[in-house]
């Protein structure tokens, strides 16, 4: 499935433990994901991951990833060590492979 890496979230001192956001392009109408606005811009399909290489994250970067399952539920992290986390309370989908497009 094609998507684009639309930001970070910052909850952890060391940043490579942050979740990156997706804005899923799914085929055929599906509804993955959720509604999102992140830095005033109004995102559909938006999912979160751990699992992008770091030639990926990229805020911008369109890419084309395999992926296992969606999360049942919805993830926000509870604790968060930085002073002024910034989350999104959005599905987790754990990424099997992925492409730069």
């Amino acid at each position: 499935m094609d998507a684009t890496v639309i930001g970070k979230e910052n909850c952890y001192a060391n940043p490579n433990n942050d979740y990156w956001l997706l804005e899923l392009e799914p085929a055929d109408g599906k509804v993955i994901g959720d509604e999102v606005e992140v830095g005033g811009i109004l995102y559909k399909h938006v999912v979160k991951t751990k699992g992008l290489p770091n030639d990926l994250k990229k805020t911008g970067q369109h890419l084309r990833i395999g992926y296992d399952v969606l999360s049942s539920k919805r993830v926000l992290v509870n604790v968060c060590d930085v002073s002024s986390p910034v989350q999104y309370e959005v599905y987790e989908i754990p990424i099997l492979a992925s492409e730069r497009l």
